[in-house]
């Protein structure tokens, strides 16, 4: 009789396939984005159900179906619930001035997208456009073929692919140097979004149990396939301290920001000030400082000094107002009938968002 041995479990990445991600890009986004019209071809096969005429637009598209049908029901249905499981209005703020914020602090992705002008000059739209993608595919069934969470994702991975092909033609990466936009920058991405936007939640006193941390990356890592990340990168990513090592390992790889990274910082803040005073009570010249107060608090003392987030006096509020809302939090959690309720209020609320959200 032969003994087999059992197999490996996945692993989170070490900093030697780390380091390797970085020199790999995304071939199949990059040859469907080489396509003339191929971002129109994949949206417009996305919606109908076709297939795209030329064999790259195809073959992406292919992928992402495959991969859609290969998940699990319930990831697509229930997946996201999690995530509902917080105000939308906590979202501005976890995703704006913790994720969104924290993304900027990488200095190349930086200086790719002050060099690109778009980010800079039209930083609120782009702000929203996340803010809609987000509610997009975290919509109930929202990444189910035909529906606008998948064909956002494809948009946003071609996004990525335009990019790349366009700085690489002006900044070709030497033998063995990292690509533009490589796989660990789209883990790094992928970490903003599922370690740096929770942990600011918690942060403002809306934390995951273990549980919904467990299926909320399982509904991420099924998005981050979508956007083209190697799969084998996230196999290993299941539960909430596999998903910190690996923001910790991708930070320790993270050269500190730059002057870039604190110009998109500073546009950023006030975007989102201007912004949150308009679903706020509050003026601009007190969302200002209550934005950089809270920025300050969800990112940390030394990465905040690092972006040149300004010190404010509120800073010292935002505890005790998240100790406040946990309380508030944990005392709805043992009521399972008005749980529910909050997280229904808070579906209905997302859904009435994303035809608002950038327009």
């Amino acid at each position: 009789m032969t003994a087999f041995a059992p197999a490996t479990a996945p692993r989170v990445p070490d900093d030697t396939t780390l380091l390797a991600a970085a020199r790999r890009g995304d071939p199949l986004g990059d040859a469907a984005a080489a396509v003339r019209g191929g971002h129109r071809q994949v949206v417009e096969a996305l919606r109908s159900g076709t297939t795209p005429p030329e064999e790259a637009t195809a073959a992406l598209v292919q992928d992402l179906l495959a991969r859609t049908a290969a998940v699990a029901p319930d990831v697509l249905t229930t997946g996201s619930r999690p995530h509902f499981t917080v105000p939308p209005a906590v979202h501005v703020l976890d995703v704006g001035a913790g994720a969104l914020i924290r993304s900027y602090a990488p200095p190349e992705p930086a200086t790719i997208l002050v060099g690109t002008g778009q980010l800079v000059d039209d930083t609120e739209r782009r702000l929203w456009d996340t803010a809609r993608w987000l509610n997009q595919i975290a919509e109930p069934g929202g990444l189910r073929p035909g529906r606008d969470g998948l064909v956002a994702t494809a948009s946003v991975r071609l996004m990525h692919a335009g990019v790349r092909r366009q700085v690489t033609r002006t900044r070709p990466p030497g033998p063995g140097a990292p690509v533009h936009i490589s796989q660990l920058d789209l883990l790094r991405t992928w970490t903003d979004f599922t370690v740096a936007a929770p942990r600011a939640a918690s942060r403002l006193g809306q934390d995951l149990t273990e549980e919904e941390y467990a299926t909320f990356l399982t509904f991420w890592r099924h998005v981050g396939t979508l956007l083209g990340i190697e799969p084998e990168l996230l196999a290993g990513v299941r539960r909430r301290r596999d998903a910190v090592e690996l923001d910790a390992r991708i930070v320790s790889l993270t050269p500190p920001p730059n002057a870039d990274s604190r110009r998109l910082t500073e546009i950023g803040l006030t975007t989102l000030a201007h912004a949150w005073s308009d679903i706020s009570p509050l003026p601009r010249r007190v969302t200002v400082p209550v934005i950089h107060a809270i920025a300050r608090t969800l990112q940390g003392p030394e990465l905040s000094d690092a972006l040149g987030i300004p010190r404010a006096p509120a800073h010292r509020l935002v505890p005790v107002v998240a100790a406040a809302a946990r309380w508030r939090r944990n005392r709805l959690r043992r009521n399972p009938i008005a749980w529910e309720r909050m997280i229904e209020r808070n579906l209905e609320t997302a859904a009435g968002m994303i035809p608002a959200a950038g327009a």
